[in-house]
């Protein structure tokens, strides 16, 4: 089996539909009918079957443990889900062993095929999620961006936890874009929302689960001066036209990709982060925070 997950709106289902083309295929646990034949069991008799947001009904690691050990690997097995799946996916029945779990992310500057300058600078307003991005205004993709935001805050925190306060954790979400690049201060933000510590903590916990953010933790190289304290966030949903100022939204795209661990550093007598990449192997490399870090990525 494979899982796909990812920010909502990213493009899952569509990507799923490109993979196993046959329509007979797809069950979306939205739909009443396809909804209908999960719980019977009574599911088409195709060479592949494609679910979409299973991760709904409560009985489902158990029912596709049953369909993959059933049918082996004479039946392929897509799963797409948003952020819940990925952490739903660790509970329950255990599925050790049967799936691959994939991470899909917004298009970023080679999968639309932009080679000059124009190009990120379009990337950067549009955002990479698909719809704004196609869409291709700039207007219609910020009143997209404050809409996602929302839907976010309303519908996938609540879904997760149980938040009274979501009006000061939509304040948090607001304020964020404002500090990528910089060392974050969750004490400076319990400052500022008038709630405790422990209370942003969690928060940001649950942003992070949701896509919304990225945090990279400071690097121990020698030579750099560090913050055991401070971590630095980005937003990771591709929404880079809400970053202010704009040189940062250039200096955190490199970190929205799968793969090498990323951290920054700071060295010593000068004020701006550097970007640090960890690769598997341990071997790393540094870049500026310019524009120049992420066409050379």
């Amino acid at each position: 089996m494979v899982f796909v997950g990812g920010p909502r709106q990213v493009g899952k289902t569509q990507l799923g539909k490109m993979i196993i083309r046959d329509p007979a295929a797809h069950l979306n646990f939205d739909i009443a009918e396809h909804r209908n034949a999960i719980l019977k069991g009574e599911l088409p008799a195709t060479k592949a079957w494609f679910f979409d947001e299973i991760h709904k009904y409560r009985a489902w690691r158990n029912e596709l443990k049953a369909l993959y050990d059933a049918a082996g690997r004479r039946k392929r097995i897509l799963v797409t889900g948003s952020a819940r799946l990925d952490l739903y996916r660790f509970g329950g029945d255990s599925l050790q062993g049967r799936y691959f779990y994939f991470r899909l992310h917004p298009l970023s500057l080679a999968e639309v095929g932009g080679k000059t300058s124009g190009d990120l600078a379009s990337l950067l307003e549009l955002s990479g999620f698909p719809e704004p991005f196609l869409g291709g205004s700039a207007t219609e993709a910020r009143r997209w961006s404050l809409a996602y935001r929302e839907r976010l805050v309303r519908d996938e925190v609540t879904s997760l936890e149980s938040i009274s306060d979501l009006a000061k954790l939509e304040l948090l979400a607001i304020s964020l874009p404002s500090r990528v690049g910089s060392p974050l201060s969750v004490n400076a933000l319990r400052e500022d929302l008038h709630v405790s510590h422990a209370t942003v903590a969690r928060w940001l916990d649950v942003l992070e689960r949701l896509y919304a953010i990225f945090r990279v933790p400071p690097s121990a190289h020698r030579g750099c001066a560090r913050s055991r304290r401070s971590r630095s966030t980005t937003t990771s949903t591709g929404q880079w036209s809400t970053i202010l100022p704009h040189g940062s939204r250039t200096s955190w795209h490199p970190i929205c990709s799968n793969g090498p661990t990323i951290k920054w550093t700071r060295r010593a007598m000068r004020s701006s982060c550097d970007t640090t990449v960890i690769s598997t192997g341990g071997r790393s490399t540094s870049s500026s925070s310019t524009a120049g870090a992420l066409l050379g990525s």
